[in-house]
């Protein structure tokens, strides 16, 4: 699968989004479907003296998946879907708000396409080298949002993936395309 498939290619417009007040918390378990999430919390680890790890070194591309994520489990066809990484230092209920916040300005500007969540471990500990372990945390969850969109793509052929992220989501971005093209490539 190519990577131009996957990632729709800028269109040339340039469009403001209006901003909106985030959304109301909601815990994972009782996540509203509107807002779907794909989350990989809790399973990388921080270290004191060593770089963060994955919790389960067998699966380095799990992922979860709360709320009804459209022409993924369930049965409807959709176009396009956003997915929304979110950047450094989000917990969960940031994200989730994050969450909302792009999904009702994309609505507020005539994108109403679905938008799903990419919540991951940002959010690192009160230690000098939050970022570091941040970057690390966020290479790790590459291979994992490559996975995703696979099994996305896999399911629903025809939808177009377009895929927004936020400050060190982007790198999260990066390094999924990287772990496609490897496997491309393998």
């Amino acid at each position: 699968i190519s990577v131009l498939l996957l990632i729709s290619l800028i269109t040339g417009q340039t469009t403001s989004f209006a901003v909106t007040q985030p959304g109301e918390y909601t815990p994972p378990t009782k996540i509203n479907p509107d807002t779907p999430i794909v989350s990989t919390r809790g399973h990388t680890k921080e270290g004191i003296i060593s770089d963060p790890k994955l919790t389960d070194t067998k699966n380095i591309t799990g992922y979860d998946t709360f709320g009804t994520i459209p022409g993924f489990n369930d049965k409807t066809g959709v176009n396009n879907i956003v997915i929304y990484v979110h950047g450094w230092n989000n917990n969960e209920k940031q994200a989730i708000e994050n969450f909302n916040t792009v999904k009702n300005s994309l609505r507020e500007n005539g994108y109403g396409v679905p938008v799903i969540g990419y919540s991951w471990d940002s959010d690192t500990g009160k230690l000098w080298n939050d970022w570091d372990d941040a970057t690390k945390i966020a290479k790790l969850n590459g291979p994992k949002l490559a996975q995703f969109i696979l099994d996305y793509h896999n399911r629903s052929p025809n939808t177009k993936i377009h895929i927004i992220g936020h400050s060190l989501g982007s790198q999260v971005i990066l390094n999924s395309i990287q772990s496609l093209h490897d496997d491309s490539a393998g």
